[in-house]
C-alpha cells in the first residue's frame, strides 16, 4: 500500500473509496452519488468529501462528465508530519464519518484545487527537487491546516434546507463531534438537545443506520485507532485520555469494534 496517492481523473471508484485510507476528494465537474450509512448523498461541482478509513461510504453513481481532484493517504503517511502540533486533535474537525460533506466558497475552491495541484506536482517523479519530500509534506500540512479553517466555518451553514429530524441529528453529531472525549452518557446529550435519550437514538438511527450511543463510540474508537498509529502513548494513557474506565474496559470495547486488541493494532505500527 502506498503511503499518499495525488490522483486528477475523469473516473474513479477505486480513487475514491480504497479501504485503509483517509481521502480527500473535491469535486471540479458533475457529480458523484454515494451511500453514507442509511442515506444517499450526492456531491456536485464545488464540495468536497473528507473520509477516514472507518467511513461507510459505497458508490451509486457518477455523472459522466465527471471530473475529481483529491488524494488519500494512511496513517503511516501521517506519523512523518512533524510540522502539525498535536497533529490528532487538528484532524478530528474532520475524521469522523458523519458529516464528510462540505460546500466550498469560490475562494475556498480555488485555495484547496491549488494545493491539491501543488500537492501533485510535488509528488511526480520529474521534480528532482533535493528537498522534494520535504517540500510534499509542507504543502501537506498547508492543505490540512486549511482544511481545519473551513471546516471550522461549516458548522455556521450546514443546517441549511434539513428537516426537524435532520437537524436534530446533525446537532447531535455536532455536539458529540466537539465532546464526545469527555462525555460518553447519552443523558449528556439528549439534556443538551432538550429530547429524551430514547427519541434522540431512534432519530439518529433512522438517519444513519446507527444509535447514537454507536457513534459516540465510533468516535472514541476512531480517535483511539489514530492515537494508537501515530502517537507515543501508552495505551493505559490513551483509555483514560478517552475517558475510559479502565485499560481494560477500553481493550474491550476496542476490541468488539476493531476485532483486535489496542495491543495487536499499535504492533502492526511500530
Amino acid at each position: 500500500m502506498q503511503e499518499v496517492i495525488v490522483f486528477k481523473t475523469k473516473s474513479t471508484s477505486k480513487l475514491v473509496l480504497d479501504k485503509g485510507y483517509f481521502s480527500i476528494l473535491f469535486i471540479e465537474k458533475g457529480y458523484l452519488t454515494l451511500q453514507l450509512g442509511a442515506q444517499e448523498k450526492t456531491l456536485t461541482q464545488g464540495q468536497i468529501l473528507i473520509s477516514s478509513p472507518i467511513s461507510t461510504i459505497k458508490l451509486v453513481h457518477l455523472s459522466s462528465n465527471l471530473e475529481i481532484i483529491g488524494l488519500k493517504y494512511t496513517i503511516d503517511y501521517l506519523k512523518e508530519i512533524k510540522a502539525l502540533n498535536d497533529f490528532h486533535q487538528t484532524f478530528s474537525y474532520f475524521q469522523h464519518q458523519y458529516l464528510p460533506i462540505w460546500t466550498l466558497s469560490f475562494e475556498e475552491q480555488e485555495r484547496i484545487v491549488n494545493l491539491l495541484i501543488k500537492l501533485k506536482n510535488r509528488k511526480t517523479p520529474l521534480n528532482q527537487h533535493i528537498f522534494a519530500p520535504q517540500l510534499f509534506n509542507l504543502t501537506f500540512t498547508e492543505l490540512l491546516l486549511e482544511l481545519v479553517e473551513i471546516g471550522s466555518k461549516q458548522d455556521k451553514n450546514i443546517f441549511q434546507n434539513y428537516n426537524r429530524a435532520e437537524y436534530l441529528a446533525l446537532q447531535f453529531m455536532i455536539l458529540a463531534r466537539d465532546s464526545y472525549k469527555e462525555q460518553t452518557q447519552l443523558d449528556y446529550y439528549a439534556e443538551r438537545l432538550n429530547v429524551t435519550t430514547k427519541y434522540l437514538s431512534e432519530t439518529v438511527k433512522n438517519l444513519t443506520n446507527k444509535t447514537a450511543k454507536e457513534i459516540l463510540v465510533d468516535l472514541r474508537i476512531a480517535q483511539a485507532r489514530l492515537l494508537l498509529g501515530t502517537s507515543d502513548l501508552s495505551i493505559t494513557e490513551i483509555a483514560y485520555e478517552l475517558s475510559y474506565d479502565s485499560p481494560s474496559s477500553f481493550s474491550k470495547s476496542f476490541k468488539q469494534v476493531v476485532g483486535i486488541s489496542p495491543k495487536a493494532y499499535k504492533e502492526q505500527y511500530i
